[in-house]
């Protein structure tokens, strides 16, 4: 905690922390080690990216391509601790409620010269996107498994533990669950299980297209079962590659499930769906009261 900004800061899982200020919203961060999948998509308002030449840490902040010079690794902790306090000092009386409009009013060289770094270089292209499948990472293979919606049932990751007894599980922040396996006979059992559970093993499954929340009865704001029809819609769209976010669909307008617009969004009300194109929930609808199992017609029509 940093008490000059009654700054509260705790880590997460996958690489990642947030921090927020006392009555505020909260702001993310996430240490990238220079892996197979970079963490730059994850939309952190601070990010630590390892440099694997000289084995140090570079600042990345929200909105900005460029990296800061290497800092050592002893002083990472309280560089990410001063970019939250000069955050929360200079975005009073500003429209920044995130780092990158921070940054698109500075830039990212100012803003990191507040705090003594200069920005060095750009960041390193890597592997764009994170998808389901098997990874060969000698000597290990690696199963990404997806979970649907991001949720997987309990008898589900029972029976994976069961089958792959000593290995070891990742989080991701992908919706995938990663499954360190020691050699392919594993790695075929771990595929064969998650398949059987329904699980997403291909990176053509319509799933990872779709965005959906909660819905009801898990959320008191919702009036669809809005996972079901998203796994309804799904199967009705197998064979049809959906690119990631294509389709939202959520229970209310507050939007969970996605922020910001999408291609098309399915909004809940009174147990039936508005529609909306390229837009929030919040926006206005083109098309009010479609039947849930309307959704994949529905779809299919304005793709056309």
């Amino acid at each position: 905690r940093c008490g000059r900004t009654r700054m509260r800061c705790r880590w997460r899982s996958a690489g990642g922390w947030w921090c927020r200020r006392r009555g505020g919203s909260r702001r993310s961060g996430n240490g990238d080690g220079g892996g197979r999948w970079p963490l730059s998509e994850v939309g952190a308002d601070v990010s630590l990216v390892a440099d694997r030449t000289a084995r140090l840490w570079r600042v990345q902040l929200g909105g900005a391509d460029k990296l800061s010079e290497p800092v050592p690794d002893g002083l990472a902790a309280a560089t990410v601790l001063a970019l939250a306090a000069l955050f929360v000092n200079e975005a009073r009386g500003r429209d920044a409620l995130r780092m990158r409009d921070l940054v698109v009013v500075e830039g990212a060289g100012t803003v990191l010269g507040r705090i003594g770094l200069s920005a060095q270089g750009i960041a390193e292209a890597r592997l764009s996107s994170a998808t389901p499948g098997v990874l060969d990472l000698p000597p290990l293979t690696v199963v990404a498994i997806g979970l649907p919606f991001g949720r997987i049932e309990g008898a589900a990751l029972s029976r994976l533990c069961d089958v792959s007894s000593g290995i070891a599980f990742r989080l991701t922040p992908w919706r995938l669950l990663c499954a360190v396996c020691p050699n392919t006979d594993i790695a075929e059992k771990v595929m064969a299980t998650a398949r059987d559970h329904d699980l997403i093993v291909e990176a053509g499954d319509p799933r990872l297209g779709i965005d959906a929340c909660i819905g009801s009865p898990g959320c008191t704001n919702a009036s669809t079962q809005t996972r079901n029809d998203a796994a309804r819609l799904a199967t009705m769209l197998r064979g049809c590659r959906i690119g990631s976010g294509t389709i939202h669909v959520s229970g209310c307008l507050k939007g969970c499930a996605h922020r910001g617009a999408a291609p098309v969004t399915f909004v809940g009300r009174d147990g039936r769906y508005d529609l909306v194109l390229d837009g929030m929930p919040t926006d206005v609808p083109v098309q009010r009261g479609i039947e849930p199992s309307a959704l994949a017609a529905t779809f299919a029509r304005v793709q056309s």
